[in-house]
């Protein structure tokens, strides 16, 4: 039978046999009659038997079950197998395995890190015995080393490496049930609690294991999607409360207040009729304590509206915080239950909140609505309900947790 030139220096290299100075086809012809049937297998060949390789002019990564006369079984990552000739492989160190980053650490540390991350963990469980086992876990090593894998699972998982054995019992029976070697996706709820979303035994290959990660990454958004409709509705339930101790609030201290008022209209009706009907004729008149004290009050009612209205007039010419700033939302609720809401400069001092509130009633917020704000007032958080000290007026609304929102009592002070 004929041979092509290729076909020679193709037995050749299988052979081991050098042919680079041949520059007949004759001398090829020569070198093959002349080689030996059997090959002895060179130290870089043996390196992969049961080790990994790559083929020198595809590129593909497989696993190598055996190599024996010049030729190895390759298992190829997305599930193929075949026999090729060891010479047109290129051993590759197990430690040389690209792949992503396994995580330096106990599979405990590693949830715990997937958790506070938000990320999911992936856990490559080692430690197999026998051929089939041993093949299985080679192969996951394997589709966690293909770039698309790798890439996914970089960017959305702690991956973690680990033994069998290192593995407490109840974390062993889930997250390799029918023992090592195990791939298995988790979900971490917490920083010691953690939801199986699948584990594999089986021979895994390159598409198989993107496709349980991408169904992995699927339910962990639905679980993020329920946790974040819980935080909603809990923080519903929240602003539902406060405004219902709020209410109750108020509708006490009004009920207090009509009790107050009427107990003073019956002081005063007593006082009139106890009191001697006097000679207008005769009598010079004066004026008394309480129309004095009137007139005083009349003055310092309209000494607080100048101010009022000056400290409204900075609010008005003053620019509103920068998009860049962080902010604080803040609802004023009165003691008629009336809310005014304006927005602060998250840094801004709780002095500055102050101001707002004296000049309010002159400002847009207020609608053309009669604020009653009184002379003497203090403000309060509504729930927990804490009353603003003096070493509070100081303080930045950021740092008395009043950002990015928060709801505050106007308190009369003078009742």
């Amino acid at each position: 039978m004929v041979r092509s030139v290729r076909e020679l220096k193709a037995d050749l290299t299988a052979r081991g046999v050098d042919f680079s100075y041949c520059r007949e086809k004759c001398e090829l012809e020569a070198l093959v009659a002349e080689a030996p049937d059997v090959v002895p297998e060179s130290a870089e060949v043996s390196k992969m038997d049961g080790g990994y390789a790559m083929e020198s002019a595809g590129g593909r990564r497989a696993w190598v079950e055996f190599v024996s006369d010049g030729e190895a079984l390759c298992h190829w990552d997305d599930g193929s197998s075949g026999i090729v000739q060891a010479a047109q492989l290129i051993p590759v160190p197990e430690g040389e395995l690209p792949g992503p980053t396994a995580f330096n650490g106990s599979f405990e540390d590693a949830r715990a890190a997937a958790f506070t991350e938000g990320r999911l963990l992936v856990c490559a469980v080692r430690g197999a015995r026998g051929t089939a086992a041993e093949k299985a876990e080679r192969m996951h090593s394997l589709a966690l080393a293909s770039d698309d894998v790798s890439d996914l699972v970089g960017e959305n998982a702690v991956l973690w490496r680990g033994d069998f054995s290192a593995l407490r019992e109840p974390h062993q029976h889930l997250l390799a049930p029918q023992g090592p070697p195990a791939l298995a996706m988790v979900l971490p709820l917490a920083v010691d609690a953690m939801k199986i979303l699948s584990t594999s035994s089986a021979v895994m290959t390159r598409e198989a294991t993107f496709e349980s990660f991408v169904n992995a990454l699927e339910g962990f958004e639905s679980h993020r999607d329920m946790a974040q409709a819980r935080l909603i509705s809990d923080e519903a339930q929240l602003r539902q409360a406060q405004d219902e101790e709020f209410a109750s609030a108020l509708a006490l201290d009004r009920a207090m207040e009509e009790t107050r008022t009427a107990a003073a209209l019956g002081a005063v009706v007593t006082a009139g009729d106890d009191k001697p009907t006097a000679d207008v004729e005769n009598t010079t008149y004066a004026p008394t304590a309480h129309e004095v004290t009137g007139d005083t009050n009349v003055a310092e009612m309209e000494s607080r509206v100048k101010i009022c209205r000056l400290l409204a007039d900075e609010f008005l010419a003053s620019l509103p915080p920068p998009e860049i700033t962080k902010l604080a939302r803040l609802v004023l609720r009165l003691p008629t239950g009336e809310r005014v809401e304006r927005t602060f400069g998250a840094a801004e001092p709780l002095e500055r909140v102050f101001a707002w509130v004296e000049c309010c009633q002159f400002l847009p917020e207020a609608k053309d609505r009669e604020l009653g704000i009184p002379s003497s007032f203090v403000l309060a958080t509504s729930f927990p309900q804490r009353r603003m000290c003096l070493e509070d007026r100081s303080r930045s609304l950021a740092e008395l947790g009043l950002a990015p929102s928060a709801a505050l009592l106007l308190l009369n002070e003078s009742a």
